[in-house]
């Protein structure tokens, strides 16, 4: 039987930290709300059409589709930031372009590149944006952290 429900699609960020990294990237995935799911990491393009909501408008599921800009550290004093960026092209039949980007640095700087990328995708495509959504997160390191950005597939 196809699935013939309107994909959907939100924003999520979060910042974990414990006693190892490992134990951090749990932690800012419970504070995205996206514990106790197995994760299917998703690389590239929104389906055309995808409407943005908000996370309490989606359902969720046992399985859940993400695109995901992630970093660890354990370095002391650093500053590590995540961001996502999707852009909307103007042609309704193209996809959207999910861009993650996670470094050290500040999340203006980080959330900045990801935009920017995501404008060159759909340009390379020829097409125009119609509308560039956004989101990023930072965290100083006092202990062994993660910072997360994410796009949320839903149906």
């Amino acid at each position: 039987m196809a699935n013939n429900t309107m994909p959907q699609h939100y924003f999520t960020c979060a910042c974990g930290q414990g006693e190892s990294p490992v134990s951090a990237h749990y932690q800012a995935l419970a504070e995205a709300g996206l514990a106790d799911r197995i994760l299917l990491e998703a690389r590239g393009f929104l389906p055309p059409g995808s409407a943005l909501q908000t996370p309490g408008q989606c359902t969720t599921k046992a399985e859940q589709r993400l695109f995901m800009a992630q970093i660890e550290s354990a370095t002391v004093g650093e500053v590590i930031s995540a961001a996502i960026a999707v852009a909307y092209p103007e042609n309704p039949h193209h996809g959207a372009p999910v861009i993650p980007v996670a470094a050290t640095g500040h999340k203006e700087d980080i959330e900045a590149m990801a935009r920017s990328q995501a404008q060159s995708a759909v340009e390379q495509r020829g097409d125009t944006v119609k509308e560039i959504q956004s989101l990023a997160v930072q965290v100083k390191v006092s202990q062994p952290s993660c910072a997360l950005a994410c796009v949320v597939l839903t149906h």
